[in-house]
């Protein structure tokens, strides 16, 4: 396998991407993004869909926030969250192919 020079990411970058991959790093989180793979979601919507409390979505989808996985657009009384880009689900994707192999 032939691949690219990878260069070591300096310390702020280094801490955004560990924060990035620690936000994958729990079950509730893992799920909340595949799910917000189909389309945006409000809290409630994500609450209902994972059978767990309001106020436990909204801490996740914090720290989701906080890692750059997930944005919320509002849209009258309503907040839906979505992934932030293309990036996050293609990662989701080489994610699954990976853990799939094993």
């Amino acid at each position: 396998m032939t691949t690219e020079p990878f260069e070591v990411p300096k310390n702020e970058e280094l801490d955004r991407v560990v924060n990035f991959f620690k936000a994958f790093g729990d079950r509730t989180r893992y799920l909340i993004v595949t799910i917000l793979a189909e389309g945006p979601l409000t809290v409630n919507e994500l609450a209902e869909r994972l059978g767990i409390s309001q106020p436990a979505m909204s801490h996740q989808l914090m720290i989701l926030r906080q890692a750059g996985v997930v944005i919320g657009q509002r849209d009258g009384r309503y907040i839906y969250y979505q992934l932030t880009d293309h990036h996050v689900l293609t990662i989701l994707r080489q994610v699954q192919a990976h853990a799939s192999q094993g």
